[in-house]
């Protein structure tokens, strides 16, 4: 891999690699640990050279400004990894982002139209009742800094 110059000698190549497949909008890639413990650990790395997801694809194209984070939390949506709570901290970003992306789509989309892009992405531990106020605080996030607006009681959302 480094004659191939996908990696370098001085330990950033994890993330070079995953910035090249992102630039190239193609799926990130996956890293398999064996023997964690022992000296010389065996890590298996699959580079994915084709798309797996038109959506994917499409969403890197159109927004070029998306973090490593957020590219590589829409990386497991396609490739139907669980958002677990290790990626906490990163889930309100990735909601955030898909509803930016959606409001950009589809001016005025009500909270139960951005609710139904979202549900299914929440994690599964919350019932229906708190998907949905999830969503409701995640609007008024997006609404206190200043990225999106309502258009007024109940009739729906606009990207400022």
């Amino acid at each position: 891999m480094v004659s191939l110059n996908m990696i370098d000698t001085i330990g950033s190549g994890i993330k070079k690699m995953m910035n090249i497949q992102m630039k190239r909008t193609f799926p990130l890639p996956t890293y398999d640990i064996t023997d964690k413990g022992a000296l010389n650990p065996k890590v298996q790395v699959t580079i994915f050279g084709e798309i797996i997801d038109e959506n994917y694809t499409k969403l890197l194209v159109q927004n070029s400004e998306l973090s490593l984070r957020e590219v590589m939390l829409l990386d497991k949506v396609q490739k139907n990894v669980r958002i677990d709570k290790r990626d906490a901290g990163l889930n309100n970003d990735y909601y955030k982002a898909m509803i930016v992306t959606m409001l950009e789509k589809y001016p005025k989309s009500t909270k139960q139209e951005i609710f139904s892009l979202l549900e299914d992405k929440l994690p599964n531990v919350l019932d229906k009742q708190q998907k949905m106020k999830k969503v409701d605080n995640l609007l008024q996030s997006l609404s206190r800094s200043g990225k999106i607006k309502s258009t007024g009681r109940g009739s729906g959302w606009i990207k400022q």
